[in-house]
């Protein structure tokens, strides 16, 4: 997943321009500039990245399990089904499943679970198991796995749609509030001379742009859910996670 720093870089920029439109400060517009490409880039980012990882292995997640499972009780065959659940895939999980070609099937779906790390392909590769000791008829054995992975998946659809929603309001009430920042600073035109070297205004101004940032941060935390993790000074998301063995 592609992460969002040129979109971030281009917030930054505008919010640095409102402010030299309003403090004709280039200290201060740099300083703003500095202070949201840094949250955005290195706090917002991240988390967007890693939230955005976390609902594309979700959704693929639910599209290999349900296309296993009825590819099974048709063949009746794990090659056949693993062949068919893999039909299309690309990017990262066609490179992951690249590495398991030489494993066997229950070596490669065990494997999957490092990709795969929700607790539903967990318990679908315990049900796989299962009918390979004892056979029977998989849609029998798997039935209420698909409805929690179909219940799975509304859910990740659910999240995705409030998700925008969130960012749609946000959005609209930063983007009315620069505008009214905007309008303030023509209208007061003629004070805007005396304005522009007061200490107080400048540091109104400033605290008005460092409320932003914060609320960025804040609000990737609330919309994502996702937890700030440092490993040697770096986020996590940057560096693939290691696996134990």
């Amino acid at each position: 997943m592609k992460n969002k720093i040129p979109v971030f870089l281009i917030v930054s920029l505008l919010f640095a321009s409102l402010c030299y439109l309003l403090t004709s400060n280039f200290f201060l517009t740099f300083s703003v500039f500095a202070i949201h490409a840094l949250v955005l880039c290195f706090l917002v980012n991240p988390l967007v990245v890693s939230y955005q990882d976390k609902m594309r292995k979700k959704q693929e997640s639910y599209r290999f399990i349900n296309s296993f499972i009825v590819s099974l009780s048709a063949s009746n065959s794990l090659e056949t089904a693993f062949e068919n659940a893999s039909i299309g895939l690309s990017g990262e999980e066609k490179e992951v499943l690249a590495e398991t070609s030489k494993m066997r099937i229950d070596e490669r779906l065990d494997y999957l679970a490092k990709y795969f790390p929700d607790d539903v392909y967990k318990v679908f590769v315990s049900i796989i198991r299962l009918f390979e000791e004892q056979g029977g008829e998989i849609l029998d054995v798997a039935g209420p796995l698909m409805k929690e992975s179909t219940l799975a998946e509304e859910e990740r659809i659910e999240s995705l749609k409030n998700a925008k929603q969130a960012l749609i309001q946000f959005s609209s009430l930063w983007f009315m509030s620069a505008l009214v920042m905007a309008v303030l600073r023509f209208g007061l035109s003629s004070f805007y001379a005396n304005l522009v070297g007061n200490v107080g205004f400048l540091m109104m101004c400033f605290s008005y742009f460092c409320l932003s940032a914060v609320s960025f941060f804040l609000f990737a935390l609330g919309v994502t859910k996702e937890k700030v993790r440092w490993k040697g000074g770096n986020y996590h998301v940057f560096k693939k996670k290691k696996q134990n063995d």
